[in-house]
């Protein structure tokens, strides 16, 4: 069950939460709209990476497991048609294209590149001790996916890791992976960006983060508390439902921001159902 320890309010600031509307909007803009947490049911059971892991007895190869888990965390959220690869750390044909700051560091050697394929291809890498300890593979792999699809988004404004953190936080909620990595929080740390080598946010402030974005795109696809819990309740605890119901009074105070994405992902809606259904007729 999905567990999380909170204070009696939201630890997200209101100046935090007009960041991350900032950034769920540009992402909308982007890519359409968000995408809403998987609903548990019997056939397709709800994703639990604290306990997911790479087992010797599954017969097969641990690169064909990171690989099939690469491909499915891809499709889930949203990114399917990316040519982003997925390559072990130890690969020495893997190119240094740029650098995204993942750490306040002064000297290159301690930043995180940004690699690249022999094709040009975007690539995320990963240490093959991840697959075998449960969240580890799907933290790693998720923070890098939307760093990557995150790297158009520059605010005028100076930019430190935790606000980078805070983004990357925006961008898997957005993927709709904000529930699932609930359990995992105290390890995404390790991979989100850093400030002189230690984390950014605290695992407490990183579940706060994963709730307020995931209410929040979901409250842009016009779910309510009672809906929200509904759907996730039989993987949620109490203590996380409790959170919901807190975050979402909070959202009430972002009204007319969230009215106005509503208002564009309506019309996006609307865009594309017309020029579907001018594909269809051939009325273009």
């Amino acid at each position: 069950m999905l567990g999380v320890d909170l204070l009696k309010r939201s630890d997200v600031k209101n100046a935090e939460g007009l960041d991350h509307l900032d950034t769920l909007s540009w992402l909308s803009r982007r890519f359409g709209a968000p995408i809403a947490p998987r609903t548990p049911s019997p056939l397709k059971p709800y994703p639990q990476f604290d306990t997911h892991s790479y087992k010797e007895t599954v017969g097969h190869s641990q690169s064909y497991w990171a690989t099939d888990q690469f491909t499915r965390l891809k499709q889930e959220c949203g990114m399917e048609n990316w040519s982003v690869q997925l390559q072990p750390e130890s690969d020495e044909t893997l190119t240094d294209l740029s650098e995204i700051p993942f750490n306040d560091e002064t000297t290159s050697t301690e930043r995180e590149a940004y690699k690249v394929d022999k094709y040009g291809r975007p690539v995320v890498t990963f240490d093959p001790e991840t697959c075998l300890h449960g969240g580890l593979f799907a933290a790693r792999v998720l923070t890098r996916l939307n760093a990557i699809r995150l790297l158009g988004y520059e605010p005028e404004e100076e930019l430190s890791a935790k606000d980078r953190a805070l983004h990357i936080i925006a961008g898997i909620s957005f993927g709709g992976h904000g529930f699932a990595l609930l359990p995992v929080a105290d390890k995404l740390g390790e991979y989100l960006p850093k400030t002189k080598g230690k984390a950014s946010l605290s695992a407490a402030e990183i579940k706060s983060h994963l709730i307020f974005n995931t209410c929040l795109s979901l409250a842009c696809l016009n779910r309510t508390p009672e809906h929200i819990i509904a759907s996730y309740g039989c993987v949620i605890s109490p203590a996380t439902r409790k959170a919901i119901k807190l975050t979402c009074e909070q959202l009430e105070e972002f009204e007319p921001e969230i009215k106005i994405l509503k208002l564009r992902l309506t019309e996006m809606r609307r865009r594309a159902h017309l020029i579907s259904m001018q594909n269809l007729t051939g009325t273009g």
